[in-house]
């Protein structure tokens, strides 16, 4: 958390003795952060998201709550959804992971071997991409110097899954354009820390251009939140911050923003206009919008909203992490056409 940590905070609140016990939840599981756990008066952790059969067995066994055990089904998932790509041609194995991947919330599609798999990415975009090594047809070497051949998936995560733990094996894999792997079978944890690692704290790449972000919100408190977000998740963005729509139409003309992220019910000039206003200047109609609101998805503003095109409206409180999660990955394609526009006009001229 920002200005202090969970650790931090237990410091300062145990010896007020205002519970009996102490659970950290952490989506970071790696050996730095359980080890902590385990030297600190925290009792346990929770990975998020977490799973209401194991988080029941921890209520039974630290605070002896008793009570029916929860069904997994009827968990809903909150968190950052990745679309998941397993390339893997053993029916159990494939059966086995998507399981695994599935119950962590994500959404996945499955590829039988590496041939189908560049196919399946030319009409979808992934966050990741989990790829066996040896398959018929097409093994996971030869998939991985297929794709990486595309530019437009050589920032794609791809991550080995393999049975031989033997280092010229791992090697191979990374020679060939993979950026890690797990061992088979796969686990939990070693998931989390690939998802850590490639999905969820990864930063941007070097565009030719600055990606720029407008922020159009009239609470000062949601401002400063939104600022610091941007400045320790994805520093190389240019940002500029607006208090109302009015504000906010003056600086998309002279700021050009590639992304707006905008509050709805705002003064003078609400989320609505802006949207309208920004769709009716030619110069920046093409600008992705995301809207923060606390205002149901059937009230009549979101509604027009989404009639207008945009495709993300994120509910107040905002979830940090969904928010900056759909931000990365909507500005990393905003920018790849960029720089591809940029670089074919480019060798217009020459």
């Amino acid at each position: 958390m920002p200005e202090a940590d969970g650790f931090e905070v237990l410091e300062k609140v145990e010896p007020l003795n205002l519970a009996r016990v102490y659970m950290a939840q952490t989506a970071m599981v790696n050996s730095q952060i359980t080890g902590k756990v385990a030297k600190s008066k925290f009792s346990t952790y929770v990975s998020k998201p977490v799973r209401p059969s194991y988080f029941h067995q921890l209520l039974v066994e630290y605070l002896e709550i008793n009570g029916d055990k929860p069904r997994e089904e009827s968990f809903e998932y909150e968190g950052v959804v990745l679309d998941l790509l397993v390339v893997e041609d053993n029916v159990i194995n494939q059966k086995l992971i998507t399981k695994v991947l599935e119950r962590m919330g994500h959404k996945v599609d499955v590829a039988d071997n590496g041939l189908i798999a560049i196919e399946m990415l030319d009409y979808k975009t992934y966050d990741l991409v989990f790829m066996d090594m040896l398959m018929p047809v097409m093994g996971g070497v030869d998939a991985t110097k297929a794709i990486r051949k595309d530019d437009r998936f050589k920032n794609l995560p791809i991550v080995a899954m393999t049975a031989n733990a033997m280092d010229s094996f791992k090697q191979e894999c990374l020679a060939a354009g993979m950026d890690d792997f797990i061992p088979k079978p796969i686990k939990r944890d070693k998931v989390w820390d690939v998802f850590n690692k490639y999905c969820y704290e990864r930063s941007l790449p070097v565009f030719i251009e600055q990606p720029r972000v407008l922020i159009c919100e009239d609470d000062n408190v949601s401002q400063q939140m939104l600022q610091f977000m941007f400045q320790s998740k994805l520093p190389s963005v240019s940002l500029k911050l607006a208090s109302d729509g009015v504000e906010a139409c003056t600086l998309i003309g002279s700021f050009r923003p590639h992304l707006i992220l905008t509050d709805v019910l705002m003064p003078n000039m609400d989320g609505v206009e802006v949207v309208k206003y920004m769709k009716g200047e030619p110069l920046y109609c093409d600008a992705e919008v995301m809207v923060m609101t606390s205002l149901e998805a059937d009230s009549p503003k979101v509604e027009k909203l989404v009639d207008l095109g945009v495709k993300h409206v994120f509910r107040k409180p905002i979830k940090n992490d969904q928010l900056m999660h759909h931000v990365r990955k909507s500005l990393y394609e905003i920018m790849l056409r960029e720089s591809e526009k940029i670089q074919q006009e480019g060798d217009g001229i020459l």
